[in-house]
């Protein structure tokens, strides 16, 4: 796993995690006069086989309307042609916020996972251990999720829907694939787009150490799979689910892991009598990841979203110019002319209240936010020193963090602050928290 601790602030890789599931992050915002300027202006596992090498867990990386229920999609067409058409969108991405089981603090992660039926998700269970906060997304329709079933020794887990989603409900093959069948993986890699690899099973009931548990039974695989696939459906040539995306060696080739769909079956059948087991609850505060925002919106990725704003405005605050500027997607670092001119035009910058009002998906891998705030900087002629700000952004996905792309003024901001909002950024107030 590519994994990152959420801090308020720059981020720090974080220590003992190996699984392949892409992490997201502490992301974006700010600017001088204007918030979010882009130009400075106010404008290890070891196989049972004998291996030198150590692999890692699996290639593991919310709506304004609700999304419509719709039935099954109709049955695959034979052969590799159009498979991806005919089931993928039952591929499912999903998002966490959750907590390290070691160190305690906040991470956040995505990771793919399929529909079994409308409301209802499945995925390897290092995608969701730990969860504060689950948002699943299918193409442009995004919802919140919660884990009703989990087989942390098997790696399994299944997540009901806040809502259904519409896509292609798969079903799990009743029979393993043998050695040398013809497989295709799904998921979302590094949290990019939707992307199916193909290649064959070249191994079964191989077992893995995980360190703080051991995996039996597990099918290994030549299908490239990197960090964003974990949880993802590994199927035959009829779309048939074979397995689910779990683990590849980190400095290996062309060896990878799946756990069997049998495996899956069992969790479903525990799940549907009533006897699965659930999540514990968190071992720290997710929400402190984004304690320097106000949420005023129930959107899915709003925690995330959040994130993002508050490690920006975090970064601002501190002086931290260089982690601020990775927090913007590249065409709006090549619009901003480069980390020294946008970094000056925002050295006198200090960001106060941030509200987070809205938050709606636009597609795959885009969503707007609506975020207000203060802002101070030294005054002059035309720029007051206090300033309200009401402002749009938009945001893409990309390797797994919520980067900022662009921005817009809303309501004819930026205005001057009141006497009530100029005490809000008096000295003794916390640069970025709301008071």
């Amino acid at each position: 796993m590519r994994a990152r601790r959420i801090t308020r602030g720059p981020v720090a890789a974080a220590a003992g995690l190996t699984t392949t599931l892409a992490l997201v992050l502490a992301l974006v915002l700010g600017g001088c006069s204007f918030p979010l300027r882009e130009n400075g202006t106010s404008a290890s596992p070891t196989p049972a086989t004998p291996s030198a090498e150590t692999p890692t867990e699996a290639a593991t990386a919310p709506a304004t309307s609700s999304p419509s229920s719709s039935p099954a999609l109709a049955a695959p067409t034979a052969g590799w042609d159009g498979l991806f058409d005919d089931v993928g969108s039952g591929v499912v991405r999903i998002d966490a916020l959750g907590c390290d089981p070691e160190f305690g603090y906040v991470v956040g992660g995505n990771g793919s996972g399929l529909l079994l039926e409308p409301g209802l998700v499945l995925t390897v269970a290092h995608v969701v251990e730990g969860s504060g906060r689950l948002a699943v997304r299918s193409g442009s329709d995004a919802v919140a999720a919660e884990v009703v079933a989990v087989d942390p020794a098997n790696e399994t887990a299944l997540l009901a829907l806040s809502e259904d989603l519409p896509g292609h409900v798969f079903d799990l093959a009743a029979a393993p694939a043998g050695v040398g069948a013809d497989v295709a993986a799904l998921g979302y890699p590094a949290g990019l787009p939707l992307s199916l690899t193909r290649g064959t099973v070249s191994g079964l009931d191989r077992r893995l150490d995980l360190g703080d548990r051991e995996l039996r039974g597990v099918g290994q695989m030549d299908v490239a799979i990197t960090p964003g696939n974990s949880g993802g459906p590994v199927v035959d040539v009829h779309g048939d689910v074979v397995g689910l995306a779990e683990a590849s060696f980190r400095d290996g080739q062309n060896v990878n892991y799946y756990v069997p769909a049998a495996t899956a079956q069992d969790l479903r059948d525990e799940h549907d009598a009533g006897t699965a087991a659930t999540l514990p609850d968190p071992t720290c505060d997710v929400s402190a990841a984004w304690d320097g925002v106000e949420v005023d919106t129930g959107h899915p990725d709003a925690a995330m979203i959040a994130t993002t704003f508050d490690g920006y405005a975090t970064a601002v605050n501190d002086g931290d110019y260089e982690t601020a500027f990775a927090r913007l997607a590249s065409p709006a670092r090549q619009r901003a002319g480069g980390l020294e001119r946008w970094a000056a035009g925002h050295a006198t910058t200090l960001q106060y209240a941030l509200r987070l009002e809205e938050v709606s998906t636009v597609d795959a891998v885009t969503d707007r936010a609506v975020l207000s705030m203060l802002s101070t900087q030294e005054a002059d002629d035309d720029v007051p020193a206090c300033q309200s700000w009401r402002l749009e952004y938009t945001l893409v996905r990309d390797s797994g963090d919520w980067l900022v792309d662009r921005v817009r003024a809303l309501d004819n901001s930026p205005t001057r602050c009141d006497a009530e909002e100029e005490a809000r950024t008096a000295d003794g107030i916390d640069p970025g928290l709301t008071s």
